[in-house]
């Protein structure tokens, strides 16, 4: 977007905020109801700038009820009951105001989730306020998408009638790969097969842990590295499994669900009774109990076991290497930043998580790519994130969110600071701007 930025540095001192409130205002309320609807479809309420709500003439008699009363009439959701919050009332609340976009572009690690690798419960709320006013909340992440569904079936946002499955819209590792509505396969960029090829011998001569994505589908080097069990826990990216985890009839190895069917299933609790398994590379159909299914949507990271092989066959969008963060800022990232310049570059989203990726990538180029599919423009979207990886997001959007407990070259380049992820900062600025 071209428009010139000015950072808003006045909600800094502010947070955390209150959604707005019927009480403010009551007097334009009134305003608007004496005089029968004249100011429809004209901003009744003006926030910041950013937050303008409007009002129909049928609306009137609602508004009128609301200003007697405090409550919409007939209404299960009483403003008095939810403190007087216009951001609570949800059936109904639609009709109240247009929203201000129409998209909401969200990264997960350190923005929709908390420090707990989770969704607050607030936050999948406001997302279902803000889809009840016709407003698509679309994810942006570094993650794998079957990462993302594994997280969001939490909070039962994924699947049918949730905001992410594998017939939605999506932008996934990094703007490396961009899903479509029916998740048609809009993008893919792959990483140069020299730079996988180094980092993968790496890996093996150093034993530091390494993750390759490929798709929905994840590779690992070490299969007895804690942090690639950590990775799964707190990142929910695919595990890897040993035999005794899940031996069953004689199956030795489970490959999970290649063809990904079942996988948003049994994210929904569904059960799936036969998998394919393989042995030895020999594929062959086997019941597994439900004690030891996979979690929900989780495929199993498979072991490289020949580089070359492995690299003829498969193509790598991006890498990560996973250490503490004290090592990767003071060796990984300087060593890996030297050896890819001109081929790759390197990113982090989170501090023990360093990302090999192709050069240019970003996933304001993921959002640009699905945006044009859409037919949609920039100004009709909120995006919200924390991490270096969403700062050219956020300067695409027609309003950029950066959250406080985010990184400093994505919050100078944002419209306005929310608050942490484990303030909700999701939930706060869907009320306060949508």
């Amino acid at each position: 977007m071209a428009h010139q930025r000015q950072r808003d540095t006045s909600s800094e001192e502010e947070l955390p905020r209150e959604p707005w409130t019927v009480e403010k205002d009551v007097h334009l309320l009134n305003n608007l109801a004496a005089h029968g609807g004249e100011f429809q479809r004209e901003p009744w309420v003006e926030k910041d700038d950013a937050a303008s709500w409007t009002v129909e003439k049928d609306d009137v008699p609602l508004v009128n009820n609301i200003v007697a009363h405090g409550d919409p009439e007939g209404s299960s959701n009483s403003l008095a009951r939810s403190g007087g919050h216009l951001a609570n009332v949800h059936e109904g609340a639609g009709m109240f105001y247009q929203p201000n976009f129409k998209y909401i572009f969200c990264d997960m690690d350190g923005t929709l989730l908390d420090s707990s690798g989770l969704v607050p419960e607030t936050n999948a709320e406001a997302i279902r306020v803000a889809r009840s006013r016709g407003v698509q909340t679309i994810i942006a992440t570094g993650k794998s998408r079957p990462a993302v569904i594994e997280v969001l079936g939490k909070v039962n946002l994924a699947g049918t009638g949730g905001i992410v499955s594998e017939s939605s819209p999506g932008v996934f590792l990094q703007g490396l790969l961009v899903y479509g509505e029916g998740g048609q396969k809009l993008y893919q960029q792959n990483l140069d097969i020299e730079v996988c090829r180094e980092a993968l011998l790496y890996s093996l001569k150093h034993r530091v842990a390494l993750v390759a994505f490929s798709q929905d589908d994840c590779y690992t080097t070490l299969d007895d590295h804690p942090l690639v069990d950590f990775f799964h826990v707190m990142y929910h990216e695919p595990k890897q499994l040993q035999p005794r985890d899940y031996e069953h009839d004689g199956a030795d190895t489970l490959c999970g669900d290649p063809d990904h069917q079942g996988r948003e299933a049994r994210a929904q609790g569904q059960q799936i009774p036969t998998h394919q398994v393989v042995e030895h590379g020999v594929q062959a159909q086997g019941d597994v109990p439900q004690a030891l299914w996979l979690g929900p949507a989780d495929p199993i990271a498979k072991i490289i076991s020949d580089v070359d092989h492995f690299l003829s066959t498969i193509d790598i969008q991006k890498f990560v290497f996973l250490e503490t963060p004290e090592v990767i800022s003071s060796v990984l990232r300087p060593h890996w930043a030297r050896r890819v310049d001109g081929k790759a570059q390197v990113v982090q989203a989170q501090g023990d998580v360093l990302e090999v990726v192709p050069l240019g990538t970003s996933k304001g180029n993921g959002v640009k790519i699905l945006l044009e599919s859409l037919c949609a423009s920039p100004d009709e979207v909120m995006a919200l994130g924390d991490g270096e990886n969403d700062k050219e997001m956020l300067q695409l959007a027609g309003l950029g969110v950066a959250l406080c407990n985010g990184c400093e070259v994505t919050k100078v380049v944002a419209d306005v600071i929310g608050a942490s992820n484990d303030e909700s900062g999701v939930a706060q600025a869907i009320y306060k701007y949508l």
